[in-house]
């Protein structure tokens, strides 16, 4: 049903974006879905990662982690980073910062004005 696009009346996943890649990802379980929800956002639209995502699922892009502390944070999403959780991970990994450090970051992610 979803793979096909025949999602009117299902939450999140009935918009005009969202039935135009539901047949290219052909979600097959839970997670699919979850990532599917992810990329019809702002930030991964802006961030140029929905098409990246598409094709590396498809098989159709080759890719590997540009250095291997990556590996932890973006192995689920093909190595491309959606969601918020993945970018704190991603700058905990690298910076060694100490848990209290990981709930000081997502406030820094959030669009606020005069930045």
């Amino acid at each position: 049903m979803l793979c096909a696009a025949d999602a009117i009346g299902v939450f999140q996943v009935e918009s005009r974006a969202q039935l135009a890649t539901l047949p290219r990802l052909r979600p097959r379980k839970f997670y699919d879905l979850v990532v599917e929800v992810a990329l019809i956002r702002p930030g991964p639209i802006q961030g140029g990662s929905v098409h990246p995502y598409i094709a590396r699922r498809r098989g159709e892009e080759t890719w590997k982690h540009e250095h291997p502390l990556l590996a932890r944070s973006l192995d689920r999403t093909l190595g491309v980073p959606l969601f918020q959780d993945q970018v704190i991970d991603r700058t905990y990994d690298q910076e060694r910062l100490r848990p209290l450090g990981r709930v000081a970051l997502p406030p820094l992610f959030s669009d606020h004005q005069g930045w």
